[in-house]
């Protein structure tokens, strides 16, 4: 009897020891997400769950802003590419249940496509193995084709105009056009539309709010679509249209769907070792994390799960351009590691920064890189080679982007500006005027 009672004893200061932890977290989380939303122009929710209990589920800023509504937990957002792994899932089910050869040609199954891509398989396309491009291999994908409706046929026909990147069976190319390739084979061998079959899979596995974007679908439910330009200003989100994206990220969801799929599937994490398996990313060090992100013109996501510890981390947003995996690494920390964040302070709020003629002009690094700031419409605006331009803004005696979650600090001699330090990450990068 004794040795019962002082089992109940500790069984209750683990758990009151347990329940302290979650509640440090959550209070780590919960700050971490409103620094998101004021510093780095994030709106959207943020869930963590550890099997079947609920860690957190937040929501910041506005689903609409003309008229303004509030964020709320339970809203629908666009999951852009986190489409994968439930396309994965699908080919998956397809192979447990005898309709499909991981390594049959997928000719067998698209007998029209280009002879240039009959021998590819499944397989190669699930870990994108498959030498296939990305939507660069698309001549005129982005000015023309992504604002049109295609039929299943056009779609092959563009794949097959592609030209191979790689051998099948090699190189890891990530490719969304593969995955449309996947979502046709779906079409094929089920005998019904993929938005159809995709509302099965989430009717048989209770995810309420899972399906396909809908063509001009205004909702209340469903969260506004806003793009972030360079200038940091916030627009509406241009049109997209999403019959090319099928099997590759023409799903939306919520949050809670995305925890409640996790709950009840054990992802297939076979990998080819790119660090790629079957519709998710692999990453073994410090602990095995299977993740994805998405991005559309107006939505970002991302999505974790450890399967060691059966946590889920699903974080949405209705603002495109925004660095989700960065996000989500921090994210980690906190929830593994107890990551203290604050919101950072400059710590000269006062001091002046230098004037914006003082500043302009090119600067490189040692290592080659290129940076240039100069003045657009009256601000300060910094690119770097082959990156979009983002505006820096007067902070702590230099210039920052909170958005991009940079500080710069200027060298000077004699009053002339010879250099800069960039400080982003916890890193600091060192530049030379020209």
């Amino acid at each position: 009897m004794k040795k019962l009672c002082a089992l109940l004893v500790l069984s209750l200061l683990f758990l009151s020891l347990g329940w302290a932890q979650s509640s440090d977290t959550t209070t780590r989380l919960s700050t971490f997400l409103q620094y998101l939303h004021s510093k780095r122009g994030f709106s959207g929710e943020l869930l963590v769950a550890q099997g079947h209990q609920l860690i957190l589920h937040h929501a910041v800023g506005d689903a609409h802003r003309e008229p303004s509504v509030p964020a709320s937990p339970g809203q629908v957002y666009r999951i852009a590419s986190i489409t994968k792994p439930l396309t994965a899932a699908l080919v998956l089910q397809a192979q447990q249940e005898g309709r499909l050869d991981l390594d049959a040609p997928i000719g067998i199954y698209l007998p029209t496509l280009a002879e240039a891509w009959q021998e590819i398989t499944p397989r190669q396309l699930l870990n994108h193995t498959a030498g296939m491009p990305h939507w660069e291999g698309i001549p005129d994908y982005w000015p023309h084709w992504s604002h049109q409706s295609i039929s299943i046929e056009q779609g092959l026909a563009l794949i097959g105009e592609m030209r191979p990147l790689a051998a099948p069976g090699g190189e890891f190319h990530y490719s969304s056009p593969g995955y449309f390739l996947l979502g046709c084979v779906m079409e094929v061998l089920y005998g019904m539309p993929f938005d159809a079959l995709v509302a099965e899979y989430a009717q048989a596995h209770g995810l309420e709010n899972t399906q396909g974007v809908v063509a001009g679908q205004v909702s209340p439910q469903l969260a506004t679509g806003y793009h972030r330009l360079p200038t940091d200003s916030v627009v509406l989100a241009p049109h997209r249209d999403y019959s090319l994206l099928k099997g590759a990220g023409n799903l939306q969801s919520t949050a809670q769907d995305l925890w409640q799929w996790l709950r009840h599937t054990t992802p297939n994490i076979e990998s080819e070792g790119s660090g790629y398996a079957m519709g998710w990313y692999v990453q073994q060090e410090p602990r095995l994390r299977l993740h994805h992100g998405g991005g559309t013109w107006g939505y970002n996501s991302y999505l974790a799960f450890y399967p060691g510890s059966e946590i889920t981390v699903v974080l949405l947003s209705n603002v495109s351009t925004l660095p989700m995996t960065e996000f989500g690494e921090t994210l980690e920390k906190i929830v593994f590691e107890g990551l203290e964040v604050s919101t950072p302070e400059s710590t000269d709020a006062a001091a002046e920064a230098p004037a914006r003629e003082l500043v302009v002009g090119l600067y490189r690094s040692e290592g080659g890189h290129q940076l240039r700031l100069s003045e657009h419409q009256n601000q300060l605006v910094a690119q770097m080679q082959g990156n979009p331009p983002f505006v820096l803004t007067p902070e702590g005696g230099g210039y920052a982007s909170q958005l991009v979650g940079i500080h710069i600090e200027f060298i000077t001699d004699e009053d002339q500006v010879t250099g800069l330090v960039a400080h982003r990450m916890g890193q600091e990068f060192w530049f030379v005027k020209d």
